[in-house]
């Protein structure tokens, strides 16, 4: 009985010594008590668990848009932080984001693919004071060239101006009418208006032969042009160029052009039902042109807002 009792003296013993110690050991390490110490701990703990439901949630956004931005990844994942009350605003999750080394690094820029030398009549720019208010008012025209093994292959894109929305587009070898032909047909079967739509482009060769201006405007649309070679007046061709190749990763050399091709329409598909715009109140250029009526941003045709959309 005496052994017991002395036993558990001294355990009492050790057991307060071990507190002295640990909160010598806190106070070294600038915790006013070890209460503090053991609260710093457990948010240690708490931060760990929520950041690497971040990085998870992350990789499921990243796994269609991988090149997605911390702006627009935030507000893909800012739902199920708040269902699962993780208390993260966007610069923490860009922090948590940098950390990991999970930014977006830009890409080198890209050689022209216009060739205005020729002809051809060249049309004025008749949206440059227009302003976007619906779907189908204006298509934007641009062609971008993809690497298909040791050799260049050719994306025409049509744009939807104010919905952003890609309409048509096609991928060749050859950069002549019949490709640019090609995705103003889809373009123009994927349409959902019966009005006339402006037709916006540079001044390539392809755009000005007068046999594509006579097909457009069989298809109820009316030529306009840059004016001053100037890629800010073909802002939304360019930038929606950009987006792909640089968000979406369509730049890669492919094995070949029928794998570039479904690459391109898969990419397009996530571009068209994923991916948010500034522009659009970070909807989607598919929500946008499917709900007509939506005041859309617009901005001075700079470099940098450009890069923002």
């Amino acid at each position: 009985m005496l052994t017991s009792v002395v036993g558990r003296i001294k355990e009492a013993q050790d057991r307060k010594k071990s507190k002295i110690i640990i909160d010598f050991i806190c106070q070294s390490l600038g915790f006013k008590s070890r209460q503090a110490f053991y609260k710093r701990k457990r948010r240690a703990a708490k931060n760990a668990k929520e950041e690497a439901r971040v990085l998870e949630l992350t990789k499921i956004v990243r796994h269609q848009q991988y090149r997605v931005g911390t702006g627009k990844l935030y507000d893909d994942i800012k739902p199920f932080l708040e269902n699962e009350d993780i208390k993260m605003g966007r610069d923490k999750v860009h922090k948590c984001l940098k950390k990991n080394d999970l930014t977006i690094k830009p890409k080198k820029k890209y050689k022209t693919t216009t060739d205005s030398k020729h002809i051809f009549w060249k049309y004025k720019n008749r949206i440059k004071d227009l302003n976007l208010t619906r779907p189908e008012q204006v298509f934007v025209n641009d062609i971008t060239y993809i690497r298909v093994r040791d050799q260049f292959a050719y994306l025409f894109l049509v744009t939807d101006a104010y919905s952003k929305k890609i309409m048509g587009w096609t991928i060749n070898y050859t950069m002549k009418v019949k490709d640019a032909t090609k995705a103003i047909l889809m373009a123009h079967r994927n349409r959902r208006f019966k009005n006339e739509v402006f037709h916006h482009s540079d001044r390539g060769i392809q755009y000005c032969t007068p046999s594509y201006i006579k097909y457009i405007e069989k298809k109820g649309m009316i030529p306009s042009m840059t004016e001053d070679l100037h890629v800010y007046e073909n802002a939304v061709a360019e930038r929606v160029n950009g987006i792909l190749k640089g968000e979406f990763d369509i730049d890669i050399a492919f094995a070949s052009l029928k794998e570039a091709r479904a690459v391109i329409d898969q990419s397009i598909h996530i571009y068209n039902n994923k991916r948010r715009h500034l522009s659009l109140h970070k909807l989607t250029p598919n929500f946008v042109h499917f709900n007509p009526g939506i005041k859309i941003k617009t901005y001075k045709r700079t470099k940098e807002n450009m890069e923002n959309s």
